[in-house]
């Protein structure tokens, strides 16, 4: 009777995780590109009551149970039309690369593109909700820096030469002094990744490549979006806020790269949804908590044979 009190401690204590992973996924059913947990759970020791052999199986009395794992399901979900050119959604597997690391990412107010990716400290996100700052970079609605790659385009199956860094709009025509402040009429994302524009002076858009001067060689009138993909997406490790923290021993190393435009693309003026099913979590809380009111019966029921062991010394 002790054991089943235990047993049914364990139940209790358990189910309330479940609901616990349960109800942060109903919160977050509206949550862009939010993905959700599923608690797993196993059974714990046993100990052997009567071994087994000659025919005779061992008899064995569990001690209950516990979270084996809480796994978060990567599955594609829904798209919401936008129409506003920043707002991405990734369509297939990858994420988007941010990083707040903008004395890595910045040298004099110039981007410094990094040919490590390690060396960005980046974090990664489903949410596609982006903007241009004050500056110029292309930030996310925490303020971190959307990651693009900054060279190896024109040589897109030699990744020796691939550097990454912040994309960053060039604001200021620095050909004249005093600089002339330049406004982005529009923007345009293709689903390969490529981001071209103009200026509401008909000029293209250029972009920042290094120098921070509009009249280098170096600043582009194209940038391109780094998409990153993992081994195994369920190691990665929750940060809050939309973004996941690389986990090298259970997601494998980052592998930053750029999509390909078919199987993975990114599609601009959308937005991808919560994969979140509410009908599914409402059968799992049902379920819950009468796995949870079952055990809560274990308990009392336990203590009532107690009771009437204790009693029988009356």
């Amino acid at each position: 009777m002790i054991r089943s009190l235990y047993s049914g401690v364990s139940g209790m204590k358990n189910h309330q995780i479940r609901m616990d992973v349960t109800g942060n996924n109903i919160a977050n059913v509206n949550t862009t590109g939010f993905k959700k947990g599923r608690a797993n759970f196993q059974d714990t020791l046993y100990q052997t009551i009567s071994s087994g052999g000659n025919s005779k199986n061992p008899a064995q009395v569990g001690a209950g149970m516990s979270v084996g794992s809480i796994n978060n399901d990567f599955g594609q979900g829904a798209t919401q039309n936008t129409g506003r050119t920043l707002d991405m959604a990734i369509q297939g597997d990858g994420f988007f690369a941010v990083s707040n690391a903008k004395s890595d990412l910045i040298t004099a107010g110039n981007v410094t593109p990094k040919t490590d990716p390690a060396d960005l400290k980046a974090n990664y996100t489903r949410e596609g909700v982006f903007f241009v700052d004050k500056d110029g970079y292309i930030v996310n609605s925490g303020g971190m820096n959307l990651i693009g790659q900054t060279a190896g385009v024109n040589t897109p199956n030699d990744k020796s030469d691939d550097a990454y860094g912040a994309i960053r709009v060039l604001l200021e025509d620095d050909t004249s002094t005093p600089a002339v402040p330049l406004s982005i009429e529009a923007l345009t994302i293709s689903p390969d990744g490529k981001i071209t524009g103009t200026y509401t002076n008909g000029n293209p858009v250029k972009f920042d490549y290094g120098s921070g001067s509009y009249n280098d060689s170096t600043s582009l009138t194209e940038a391109r979006i780094a998409i990153v993909t993992f081994a195994n997406n369920e190691g990665l490790i929750k940060e809050g806020q939309n973004v996941y923290k690389e986990n090298v021993d259970t997601s494998g190393a980052a592998v930053f790269g750029v999509p390909n435009g078919e199987s993975q693309q990114i599609n601009s003026g959308y937005l991808e949804m919560s994969n979140v099913d509410l009908t599914e979590e409402f059968t799992t809380m049902i379920t819950t908590q009468r796995g949870y009111q079952a055990n809560a019966r274990v308990i009392t029921t336990s203590d009532s044979m107690l009771e009437e062991l204790i009693n029988l010394k009356r």
